[in-house]
């Protein structure tokens, strides 16, 4: 008897290499969170293991808040306690959380630049 797989496809080899990092580092850091086991990775797809069950319904929401608070919480108290907002963090097994302050201000430089935040004071650089 096999398990049914789910596949994920991504755009290209390095989104799929992305989604790997991330799968690993919810796994060990987020574990209130349950994942599907990660079977196959291919180089623009992963394959896991279907999950029994439903999707999401609106009466779920504080079910689901809880889930995601107590992964949060998982995940602060084993890690993310130390990480800065404005400073790249490296994570165990080689991975590294990106410095959250400059992502977000590039956004908001693009979309003030397309016109959609009026209030909004570019930093210099």
């Amino acid at each position: 008897m096999t398990a049914e797989l789910f596949t994920k496809h991504y755009s290209d080899p390095q989104r799929c290499a992305a989604a790997v990092r991330h799968y690993a580092w919810l796994a060990a850091h987020a574990r209130p969170l349950r994942q599907p086991e990660l079977r196959v990775i291919g180089p623009r797809h992963l394959a896991f293991d279907e999950i029994d069950g439903r999707h999401a319904q609106p009466r779920d929401l504080p079910l689901l808040a809880a889930m995601m608070g107590d992964a949060h919480g998982a995940a602060w108290t084993g890690e993310l306690h130390r990480a800065r907002l404005n400073q790249t963090h490296p994570l165990p097994g080689g991975f590294r959380l990106h410095d959250y302050v400059a992502s977000r201000t590039l956004v908001l430089q693009r979309r003030w630049e397309q016109g959609f935040l009026a209030n909004y004071q570019p930093c210099e650089t």
